[in-house]
């Protein structure tokens, strides 16, 4: 569906092969330079529509020169589908990514918001609650010395209640 046409000159400029039948009456040839310029790629205007046409050297050059015109429009239509999954994949990859650094920051803080929680319990008067985070890493460390420490205030707030009563 993309290509408006194919063919093939010889050495000499003439066209030996074709398709569709009557693209001679819509070329418009000058041999050699047209053929030159379409081995880089060049936009041509082929039945009143944009066509963007490549050449390839048959052999060394000498033999001719094969020739091919894809229609402007479908190459646009097709870059602008291959792109839309291009910037779909990529919108994807950066929700996954964004979603797994919330999801690692949301752990990460946890804790340590847990613990802040508990400290401002601990700095009420709240020593009742023990802080049930179990972790073998540095804010497990934390957490255990906070953990003493509300121990701790709780044993001198019941010696100190005990020494009121007596």
């Amino acid at each position: 569906d993309g290509i408006a046409f194919i063919f093939i000159e010889d050495a000499q400029g003439r066209i030996i092969v074709h398709h569709p039948k009557d693209l001679p009456i819509y070329l418009d040839r000058d041999f050699p330079r047209s053929a030159e310029r379409a081995l880089r790629g060049v936009a041509v205007q082929y039945r009143g529509s944009a066509v963007y046409e490549v050449a390839k050297r048959v052999g060394s050059g000498r033999q001719g020169f094969v020739h091919l015109g894809l229609w402007r429009g479908m190459i646009e239509a097709e870059s602008r589908r291959a792109l839309a999954r291009m910037v779909a994949m990529m919108a994807v990859a950066l929700l996954g990514i964004s979603v797994a650094f919330v999801y690692i920051a949301w752990s990460l803080n946890r804790p340590l918001l847990d613990l802040v929680q508990h400290a401002d319990r601990i700095s009420k008067g709240e020593f009742g609650v023990p802080l049930q985070l179990k972790r073998a890493d540095e804010i497990g460390e934390i957490a255990r010395s906070l953990e003493r420490m509300r121990s701790s205030l709780r044993a001198v707030m019941s010696r100190l209640d005990q020494n009121q009563l007596i």
